[in-house]
């Protein structure tokens, strides 16, 4: 079974949802290069204060940081891992194949999670978390309203900033600029299998999971 994956797809593709799903199954640990640089700036290590130099000015950390952070969390005895949207340029990936090789843990498969954009839309503005729990929840799927209970500690539901129109369609621009070439890179690596990631969730979870047996 392949245990060392990327996941691939626009805003709102889920993600992040797969990549819990398959970690939760499979024991494979899922990582996110801000969540590293995150834990890096709270450790107050050498790498966090160049993380924190930038993310303190609201900019994004440039590739060189990124790539030292995920070198240090391989370090640490991997051999399997989830990518979750990373990497996000072609610049990156080319960046990520040689520190892969190098640790002798090449990728095994590119999930490609393909999604229509009003399937998008209609996920990211019907998006809603819990401002306790944090827990992500989607009117009228998983609650009726936004002013709904959280379903799972009762607590008050909020909509993130960025989960507006104007802000997606910025998004969407960003994703086909930067991202969307990842795909042809990867097809061509050999790697890349395209999963319909506007299915349910469950639905989506089963086509990754024939991936990952093929």
């Amino acid at each position: 079974m392949k245990r060392r994956i990327v996941l691939l797809g626009p805003p709102a593709s889920g993600k992040g949802s797969q990549a819990q799903m398959v970690s939760q199954k499979y024991q494979i640990p899922a990582v996110s290069t801000g969540h590293l640089l995150r834990d890096e700036a709270l450790a107050n290590s050498e790498l966090g204060k160049q993380a924190a130099s930038y993310t303190s000015k609201g900019q994004l950390a440039p590739d060189q940081l990124v790539m030292a952070v995920l070198k240090k969390w391989l370090g640490s005895g991997r051999n399997s891992y989830i990518f979750d949207g990373f990497p996000r340029t072609l610049a990156q990936a080319l960046q990520l194949k040689p520190l892969l090789d190098s640790a002798q843990i090449p990728l095994d498969i590119v999930l490609f999670l393909e999604c229509d954009f009003a399937t998008i839309e209609s996920r990211v503005l019907g998006r809603v978390s819990c401002f306790d729990c944090k827990k992500v929840f989607r009117v009228g799927l998983h609650v009726e309203s936004a002013e709904s209970p959280c379903p799972e500690c009762g607590g008050r539901l909020i909509r993130r900033a960025d989960d507006q129109p104007a802000v997606l369609q910025h998004r969407m621009v960003q994703y086909f600029d930067k991202t969307a070439p990842l795909v042809d890179y990867y097809r061509a690596e050999g790697i890349l299998n395209v999963i319909d990631g506007s299915q349910a969730l469950d639905n989506v979870f089963v086509q990754i999971e024939e991936a990952l047996r093929r």
